[in-house]
């Protein structure tokens, strides 16, 4: 049987160190989320921002899709309900896009001209700040 390098990795950390998990999930007998930090400002309410929209269409942008395949474009992205549900190839670099062939906007929805801007698939961050005086950073950010 292998093990992938990862699953060792983790194997190696969890027994160097059996007492993190509990620590990083628990403060005495209070979940880490209900303690109560008076040195840490709370983040504002959400009040801010457009949407949410019936549908989204990026316009005009380059699309790197992750596989390691050269990045094409112009594209038009579409997305309902917080899902992409189509990307489709409007056309060549440098060539002029047909209106008539670009996925149509329902109503209430929203487009953005991204001509010159790119997508790609969402990066794992996997480090993590939480917050505090100690590290300045505020819960907003966090």
């Amino acid at each position: 049987m292998r093990l992938s390098l990862s699953l060792i990795t983790c194997l190696l950390m969890s027994l160097a160190a059996p007492g993190f998990v509990v620590a990083a999930t628990k403060v005495g007998s209070k979940p880490v989320d209900t303690v109560e930090r008076p040195d840490v400002v709370p983040a504002p309410d959400r009040g801010e921002g457009d949407g949410p929209y019936s549908q989204l269409i990026l316009r005009g942008v380059t699309v790197i899709n992750g596989t390691g395949s050269p990045a094409f474009g112009p594209a038009d992205v579409v997305i309902e309900g917080n899902r992409i549900v189509q990307v489709k190839s409007v056309g060549a670099p440098g060539a002029p896009i047909k209106a008539e062939d670009r996925p149509k906007l329902k109503a209430g929805g929203r487009e953005m001209d991204l001509t010159g801007h790119y997508v790609m698939p969402g990066l794992i961050d996997l480090h993590g700040h939480i917050g505090g005086k100690e590290q300045g950073v505020p819960a907003e950010y966090v």
